[in-house]
């Protein structure tokens, strides 16, 4: 459910949320969109925007994704510090009101924790938010033998690389969006 593909591009990307997803999305996906003729709707916010991009480049099934491997892509996936990755999480949730009054101690433990014992099934941990739920149950890492793993330490150097490789215009300004880090964790 992570995977987008451009076959254009032959562009294999797993998102993994709060490691950088945003950002990939706005930058580079949405350039890709444009240049394969995917018009989105500029009347949305930014989120639906994304959301009307994910349904054109959704990798669907295990069989399409394994084609997809088949054709040797340039894959990519972007990973951040999982301390830090819960932190973003948590300040997330007292944005949007539903940690607030909770420390971060309470929300680790009443609801990353509670969800992940929720979990019957370990390997996926289905009750868990998409936020918190380990690397591992996303993007199929021991199945993908990906070109790039990205680190959030070194964002921008592994963006501009991979904007090269992709024969994109590397942006200037290079802004990562919807960032929790530096002196806010």
């Amino acid at each position: 459910e992570a995977f987008m593909y451009v076959p254009e591009f032959n562009t294999l990307y797993c998102g993994i949320a709060k490691a950088g997803t945003t950002t990939w999305a706005v930058g580079p996906f949405m350039t890709m969109a444009g240049k394969v003729g995917i018009q989105l709707n500029q009347s949305k916010p930014i989120r639906g925007q994304i959301g009307e991009m994910y349904g054109h480049f959704k990798v669907k099934n295990e069989e399409m994704l394994n084609r997809i491997l088949n054709g040797d892509p340039l894959s990519f996936v972007n990973v951040r510090h999982p301390f830090e990755r819960l932190v973003s999480a948590y300040l997330d949730m007292i944005d949007s009101g539903q940690a607030k009054g909770k420390s971060f101690e309470d929300y680790v433990t009443n609801f990353v924790l509670k969800e992940a014992y929720a979990s019957k099934d370990k390997t996926k941990f289905e009750e868990m938010n998409v936020h918190t739920r380990p690397y591992f149950t996303h993007c199929s890492f021991c199945n993908v033998s990906y070109t790039v793993i990205s680190k959030t330490e070194t964002f921008k150097e592994d963006k501009s690389r991979i904007m090269e490789m992709l024969g994109l215009e590397v942006e200037a300004k290079g802004e990562r969006e919807h960032v929790h880090g530096g002196n806010l964790i």
